[in-house]
């Protein structure tokens, strides 16, 4: 009973701390476990509630379809190199369009549910020993991190 009374009077304080500085002395005293148990959460409240996308994705869906657009490319390679980015080619060659635009929204969305994905999945590496599991946790620690490296500058809404 009194370890209870004490783990709530714990809790309590914790709580405080968060109201106060926004983290408690649990978050500091495991900030990787803070980082993949809250941040899996945010990504996928960002993906569920955002109202854009950031540019960097354009060009993200430029470069996975350069190929459908080999004319283009031609066009771009032989006139315009000297004088703009494939992208600002792109863009100014052809308009984007509402279907588009919805491709767009979704590699957003896709990226965003990927990183939360990635992270949940490295947080379940703490609780095992198996190595070819750690080592499949720790890809997905990677692959997150440098997702979130390169977004870094487009996780706001």
């Amino acid at each position: 009973m009194i370890r209870k009374l004490g783990n709530f009077f714990r809790e309590i304080k914790f709580a405080v701390q968060r109201a106060r500085r926004g983290f408690c002395d649990r978050d500091v005293w495991e900030i990787n476990t803070w980082f993949l148990t809250i941040l899996p959460k945010m990504l996928l409240e960002l993906e569920k509630h955002h109202t854009g996308y950031p540019f960097s994705i354009k060009d993200a869906w430029f470069e996975a379809h350069r190929e459908a657009f080999a004319d283009a490319v031609r066009e771009y390679e032989a006139s315009y190199r000297e004088e703009m980015s494939w992208q600002e080619f792109f863009h100014f060659r052809y308009a984007d369009t509402d279907d588009r635009e919805e491709q767009y929204d979704q590699l957003w969305c896709d990226t965003l549910r990927r990183m939360a994905f990635l992270f949940s999945e490295a947080a379940k590496n703490e609780i095992t020993t198996d190595e070819d599991k750690r080592a499949y946790y720790e890809s997905c620690q990677a692959e997150g991190l440098g997702l979130f490296a390169k977004h870094f500058g487009d996780l706001w809404d």
